[in-house]
């Protein structure tokens, strides 16, 4: 830092700091400062403590951006990457038909009923009632697998 820098730039600079590691994951737009702050920015940056580069807004268009070291090499130079986003297994159940999920929870119900011979019925009639002519097999078979992972399954 220069040596004649008064008290008040010194504060400035420190609060122009402070504000961009809180905000927007270290980064922090130029429009969003006071005058005062992004003059202090500007002196950050000339001192190499933060990064100026540019980075879309919320409409798409490029804005000058004041970042930290860490956030400028994500943004700007692509180095660090956020981690990809974490598959989760949707239960098959989720994803079948309405029918299906009734008979597979009428089997849950009533464990007398859990045999494949049951299920079939129940999945003929159910989809009958809901104006299905003919279930296909696979989703036979996926309810059959729903069924043998959740409950004991007498086949």
């Amino acid at each position: 830092m220069q040596a004649t820098a008064t008290r008040t730039e010194i504060a400035s600079l420190a609060e122009a700091r402070a504000q961009l590691d809180l905000a927007n994951n270290g980064y922090t737009f130029a429009s969003s400062l006071t005058p005062a702050m992004r003059g202090a920015a500007d002196v950050l940056a000339s001192l190499g403590e933060i990064e100026v580069g540019e980075i879309a807004n919320c409409t798409g268009r490029p804005e000058k951006a004041y970042f930290t070291p860490l956030a400028a090499s994500i943004y700007l130079r692509g180095i660090a990457r956020h981690p990809a986003p974490i598959e989760r297994a949707v239960p098959p159940l989720a994803h079948m038909p309405l029918y299906v999920r009734v008979a597979i929870e009428r089997l849950d119900c009533n464990s007398q009923l859990r045999t494949a011979l049951m299920l079939d019925e129940l999945l003929t009639a159910y989809a009958a009632s809901y104006g299905v002519a003919e279930l296909d097999a696979g989703t036979r078979a996926t309810a059959h697998a729903i069924c043998a992972s959740r409950f004991e399954f007498a086949v």
